[in-house]
């Protein structure tokens, strides 16, 4: 199998082409500089996959050394879009799932202790996935909110659309709504705006 998905597949959309942006982890061109309020700050462009999700590096392979969304990270550190967003200027720059600040941590009970509290609470609560996410797949989440939270069904699942076209499924809980979004992964939002 690893001779299969080496530098081929993208784990977080199974679909999606793998883009490098002619960089990699150890270019010296991954370090990049903006100025915010006079002060020069620098940050790291774009992620590896071994930074996006660490658990997995076993299937990572040579991919983990890849540069991706490195065109995220230099957007929304440009001035006019810090300043758009209203951003203070003494929030520090944005970066990707970066080791240096983020310390990832595996536990058994995870946050399934906030969910009872949330229901109570009556808050509507949505999750979602992409239907091509091989990292956090959509099975995955289904078996979750089914053997752990073990909330009832309200409303079968059924299929949602944005003009005409099939986008993915939607499934009501007792507490929460579960949707995928079809044909494409773990970044959902950034892969596929409506």
């Amino acid at each position: 199998m690893d001779a299969l998905t080496t530098n081929i597949l993208n784990w977080y959309d199974l679909y999606r082409k793998v883009y490098d942006n002619g960089l990699n982890a150890s270019s010296e061109e991954r370090t990049h500089s903006v100025e915010i309020d006079g002060e020069i700050r620098t940050f790291q462009a774009g992620y590896t996959m071994n930074e996006y999700t660490p658990w997995m590096k076993n299937a990572h392979n040579k991919l983990g050394d890849v540069l991706l969304g490195s065109s995220v990270s230099e957007y929304l550190n440009r001035a006019d879009v810090r300043t758009a967003l209203n951003i203070p200027t003494s929030t520090p720059v944005w970066e990707t799932c970066n080791s240096k600040t983020l310390t990832y941590t595996v536990g058994t009970k995870g946050s399934i202790w906030i969910y009872p509290i949330l229901k109570a609470a009556n808050l509507k609560l949505l999750f979602y996935s992409g239907d091509t996410d091989g990292a956090v797949t959509t099975y995955g989440t289904r078996q979750w909110i089914k053997n752990s939270l073990k909330w009832d069904i309200k409303t079968a699942t059924t299929p949602w659309f944005v003009d005409n076209q099939f986008e993915g499924e939607v499934t009501r809980y007792e507490g929460l709504d579960f949707a995928t979004v079809h044909g494409v992964g773990h970044m959902s939002p950034q892969w596929k705006r409506f």
